[in-house]
């Protein structure tokens, strides 16, 4: 195994125990000492300029049993260093119970990984928080393996220039975990999306993308900010009985179907979730009568409505590249989202959006004669 040491640091810190003990290892076969960037991002920028592919990194407050965290190497994922005592603690309370979804590691305390690992970085926007806090995003995005060797803290680790002895350590902490958090459902929500769209391919089922995934689609490209993690399909009722097979199918590769509901005993919806992402499944039903076609919804107070459109948009559907997948979209999309949200070019804050209040009240009926 050819190893590439990585060890990021101020400068003004004496390396010499770091150094000897690297020197123990003879898989290192190159050490690059970063003095260049303030904060972590001198650790990528020197695991940039290894020449192996396995790299080794830590910090420069600490002396760490290299030569076990080099014996627990594995491809395809992150081996950190800790102490049981780190181990207990992190992340903590406040991540589990606030970022459920975000769990990164300590690599500080000496890590060993495939040098190509750090590609999941590409495409981040990089300003200071990001420099600053590289190594959460990275360790929260690739798979990760603690160790316990020996570690000797040492007292450099306590000095009140340390990005974590800081006074805004916190306000960054909470604010990369936001971003990461918002990435990562974006992450997962394309993985759910392509896997709806295999398997609805597969038993012939057409489904057309609706409400907040198809404003998303049609006026940015993209996911709406803070939408990320809210999927929302429309299924004609013709093609609706299709849903049990398909729920059935998407249960082996980690979907679970729940809260349906019914209106006259009929399921008029259902939510298909995994990782933290979900569907919102709405069936679509033709008025017997009138040119309109109408999906159910329930408030949270009980109440039953129905949103309502001219049925052109769902007599011949047309299609969206999203994400890489083909998904069917109505007809005159940007007419439909007129009908549903009014001023559907303009972004609205998303931390005061309420569905029921910025809908157009034009399309949602609660004295539809079909509810």
């Amino acid at each position: 195994m050819e190893v590439s040491a990585v060890i990021p640091t101020r400068g003004n810190v004496d390396l010499k125990p770091i150094l000897a003990e690297l020197k123990r290892c003879p898989e290192i076969r190159e050490i690059l000492v970063e003095t260049g960037r303030p904060g972590v991002w001198g650790r990528y920028e020197g695991i940039e300029k290894a020449r192996c592919p396995i790299v080794y990194t830590q910090d420069d407050d600490c002396v760490t049993d290299v030569g076990a965290v080099l014996a627990a190497y594995r491809t395809g994922i992150v081996v950190n260093a800790m102490s049981r005592d780190h181990a207990k603690n992190y992340p903590g309370r406040f991540l589990r119970l606030n970022f459920p979804n975000v769990v990164p590691t300590l690599i500080g305390f000496g890590s060993v990984f495939d040098r190509e690992l750090i590609r999941v970085l590409d495409g981040w926007e990089r300003d200071g928080i990001f420099y600053r806090e590289a190594d959460r995003v990275f360790t929260a995005l690739v798979p990760h393996r603690p160790v316990f060797p020996r570690i000797d803290i040492l007292p450099t680790a306590f000095d009140p220039s340390r990005l974590c002895m800081r006074k805004d350590n916190a306000e960054a902490y909470v604010e990369i975990l936001r971003r990461i958090d918002a990435m990562t459902a974006r992450k997962r929500a394309i993985e759910n999306l392509v896997d709806f769209a295999r398997v609805a391919g597969e038993i012939g089922m057409k489904f057309v993308l609706m409400d907040g995934t198809l404003l998303g689609a049609v006026r940015d490209g993209d996911f709406c900010p803070g939408d990320e993690d809210d999927l929302d399909v429309g299924v004609m009722d013709a093609d609706y009985h299709l849903t049990s097979e398909l729920a059935r199918r998407m249960e082996p590769i980690g979907f679970e179907r729940y809260k349906p509901f019914a209106i006259r005993g009929k399921i008029e919806g259902f939510g298909l979730r995994r990782g933290g992402s979900h569907f919102d499944v709405m069936r679509i039903n033709r008025h017997p009568t009138r040119p309109e076609c109408y999906n159910f919804g329930r408030m949270r107070d009980g109440r039953n409505f129905a949103f309502v459109y001219p049925s052109r948009h769902f007599d011949d559907l047309e299609s969206i590249v999203f994400h890489g997948v083909t998904c069917p979209i109505p007809a005159d999309s940007p007419g439909f989202l007129a009908v549903k949200y009014g001023d559907w070019k303009t972004p609205i804050d998303r931390p005061g959006y309420v569905w029921f209040e910025d809908s157009n009240k034009d399309c949602m009926r609660f004295d539809h004669d079909m509810l």
